[in-house]
């Protein structure tokens, strides 16, 4: 049998999303679908031009499998350029491993540190890490600067919409009870999924209230483990697992 490489995927997350992953309170993540994590027919990602002819409001789900055998869900959608319609998978496979790219900062002898939380890990044997800012963007850090690794069981093509209250907790929500200040006879509880829609307009602050009402399609991406490879000793340092 060929041996498959594992392929694998940094995601970014706000700060408060990455402690609900450390500590096992998160196993979703939905990301916008876009050209930019999208594949064409299982083939390649589309030029900006080629993508402006899709209307993703005409799309329909399909759980798969694909024709050519993928496992993974897709969106059927019609492209006005091409007047073909086009099969829309995600850049993820269920296999793939996604992994949590954070803030870096430069430590004592040329170790790094987590901005998160400050723990330290040194960089593996023969690794060379510079920098010209005391600091490295999370977009910018190195895979094997990575210590938290899920490896993803689904990837789903859905409307925002469709989050329900159990994937609101899955998506490191928690009902709760919601203080008003102004006017405190109006506290009241609210459910999980309210919370999210709330998160998620935060997380898309261009279309405010509308990045939620828009209903836009997303690709849903589920685990069920988070492997750590960072174990944090008795002095605060850590060593790559």
């Amino acid at each position: 049998m060929d041996h498959v490489e594992t392929k694998y995927h940094g995601l970014l997350f706000r700060p408060e999303l990455i402690n609900r992953i450390q500590a096992y309170q998160k196993w979703q993540t939905r990301r916008v679908v876009s050209r930019h994590n999208t594949i064409i027919n299982g083939e390649k990602r589309a030029t900006a031009e080629y993508w402006a002819g899709y209307d993703l409001s005409q799309a329909v789900a399909d759980a798969g499998p694909s024709p050519a055998g993928n496992a993974c869900g897709y969106l059927k959608v019609p492209n006005r350029l091409s007047d073909a319609t086009d099969r829309l998978y995600p850049m993820w496979q269920p296999g793939d491993v996604a992994y949590v790219k954070e803030m870096l900062v430069h430590s004592d002898l040329d170790g790094l540190c987590y901005a998160l939380d400050g723990v330290e890990v040194d960089p593996p044997p023969g690794t060379v890490w510079q920098s010209k800012r005391d600091w490295v963007s999370p977009i910018h850090m190195a895979r094997w600067a990575a210590r938290f690794l899920m490896p993803l069981v689904a990837v789903i093509p859905q409307r925002v919409q469709e989050c329900s209250e159990k994937d609101a907790i899955a998506e490191g929500v928690q009902a709760g009870w919601s203080n008003n200040v102004a006017n405190p006879m109006r506290s009241c509880q609210v459910t999980a999924r309210e919370r999210w829609r709330e998160l998620w307009q935060r997380v898309h602050p261009g279309n405010g209230p509308d990045s939620w009402e828009a209903n836009p399609w997303v690709w849903c991406l589920r685990w069920e483990t988070m492997r750590r490879r960072v174990r944090v000793g008795t002095q605060g340092k850590g060593t790559a697992q």
